[in-house]
């Protein structure tokens, strides 16, 4: 009777697609079934029944357990809109390894190129990192030196503190010893 089945109805003929085992999903769950009142959750699939039913686990956001475990459902169709699974919408598409191939054959022409893009085009913008770098430490060394209002002050307070020993400039007297009474 297979075979009459493909010519009444050939989409019942058709393989069912079934996601592979750690694959994610979308669970529609039953209304209230889920917190934050979503309609759709991801959900991993962790087991497949001979009859095309998928079970796995929804992860949820701020929930103290923060996963729920979610029985075998059927796929989503026109009758069955709640408590079940559907393809997400980039999985639908379809992830088949000769795209996946055909991607990775793409980012390695890309690879490829920029290793062989001139040196030279980065050589001029190190170069002007170079330069950046020593006028900024040129104006770090300016900015960190004492000036020269405050130099004076500064070898006031060393002779004070004894730390240096060269003697007073003309018009200073020589600090005073404190002495305890």
């Amino acid at each position: 009777m297979g075979h009459y089945l493909s010519t009444l109805n050939p989409r019942a003929a058709a393989p069912v697609a079934l996601p592979r085992l750690g694959q994610t999903v979308l669970y529609y769950p039953r209304p209230g079934e889920m917190p934050g009142g979503y309609s759709e959750f991801a959900m991993m699939v962790l087991h497949i029944e001979r009859d095309g039913r998928v079970g796995g686990r929804v992860f949820l956001e701020g929930e103290v357990d923060h996963d729920r475990a979610v029985p075998p459902v059927h796929q989503r169709s026109d009758q069955n809109r709640v408590h079940c699974w559907d393809w997400m919408e980039q999985q639908a598409a379809g992830n088949s390894v000769d795209e996946l191939r055909v991607a990775l054959a793409q980012l390695q022409q890309r690879v490829t190129a920029l290793e062989q893009m001139e040196i030279a085009d980065y050589s001029e913008a190190v170069e002007d990192h170079h330069e950046r770098i020593e006028r900024l430490e040129q104006r770090a060394a300016v900015a960190t030196a004492p000036p020269d209002a405050h130099a004076e002050r500064i070898s006031v307070i060393e002779r004070e503190l004894g730390l240096r020993n060269d003697p007073p400039p003309e018009g200073e007297s020589k600090p005073k010893k404190r002495t305890r009474r």
